[in-house]
């Protein structure tokens, strides 16, 4: 199974979190990658992250759906004050909220998961 972890972001400040999230996604590939079922080759988490342009709504995992081969869920982050934080602090941010939407996918799509441990940062 892959991973995606696309980004719609509101404002310039918010670039800084995609290559945290580059790195998020490099160390759960291997997870997903040993993970398999019901038909479902991939799982598309979507970072819709607020900024100085905007938001999205209430933050949180919405619009879990299953579109052949792939299961997807948007994942919406309050504005954070993204260009004032560390990578670090990015990364722990976006973490668990991370690992927690792809559970929500996998459940949702009924394919029985891996435990999905990362790393704490350091």
């Amino acid at each position: 199974m892959k991973l995606e972890l696309p980004g719609q972001l509101r404002g310039p400040e918010c670039k800084v979190i995609m290559p945290v999230a580059t790195a998020l996604r490099r160390e759960l590939e291997p997870i997903v990658g040993a993970i398999s079922g019901n038909g479902i080759e991939r799982v598309c988490v979507v970072l819709r992250v607020a900024g100085s342009l905007g938001d999205f709504g209430a933050p949180g995992i919405e619009e879990l759906t299953i579109d052949g081969d792939c299961v997807k869920c948007d994942l919406v982050f309050s504005d954070e004050d993204w260009a004032n934080q560390s990578p670090q602090q990015i990364r722990a941010i976006l973490a668990p909220v991370v690992v927690e939407a792809l559970r929500e996918c996998l459940e949702f799509a009924g394919v029985q998961a891996v435990p999905i441990d990362l790393p704490p940062t350091t």
